[in-house]
């Protein structure tokens, strides 16, 4: 779970709510805001290795943005995403029409509702197939080797 840089961080109340009575083990990057209150079964620290949580995760929560979507799908992971502003809607948007999660806008982002998709994201074997489709087709990328390249490009041009 992690509401990124740019989430409503006063989902982070409800979220962990919504968390704390599923038979599930979560982490939350924090992103350094504070998370107050955490229950036994959620992990926190400022940063996580993303790709390395998302490897072992059946779901990642986030603010529906790119970043996280991109990684998750990346891994054949479905999503939930509780979007607050215009491109984290329409990732989610894109993501949900696809069969690959679930978008709760983050106005009506309750614990309740909040809980009720991530039990329908469990529950339902059809989202981790429908992200697992979208994993074939993104070619994997090694942003590392890329960068690299780029900046050495860029300064043997000058």
């Amino acid at each position: 779970m992690s509401l990124g840089s740019s989430g409503d961080s006063r989902l982070l109340g409800p979220l962990l709510e919504a968390i704390e009575w599923l038979p599930v083990t979560a982490a939350l990057a924090t992103a350094g805001r504070s998370s107050g209150s955490v229950p036994s079964n959620v992990f926190t620290a400022d940063y996580l290795p993303a790709l390395k949580v998302i490897d072992r995760a059946r779901l990642v929560v986030s603010n529906g943005g790119s970043p996280a979507a991109y990684q998750a799908l990346s891994r054949g992971v479905p999503l939930l995403g509780l979007p607050s502003n215009a491109d984290q809607y329409l990732m989610m948007e894109s993501v949900a029409r696809e069969g690959a999660g679930v978008l709760v806008r983050a106005g009506a982002a309750t614990p309740r509702r909040i809980r009720a998709a991530i039990e329908r994201v469990l529950a339902d074997d059809r989202f981790r197939e429908a992200a697992t489709g979208l994993q074939a087709e993104m070619p994997p990328q090694r942003a590392e080797g890329r960068f690299i390249a780029f900046v050495e490009g860029v300064a043997s041009a000058g």
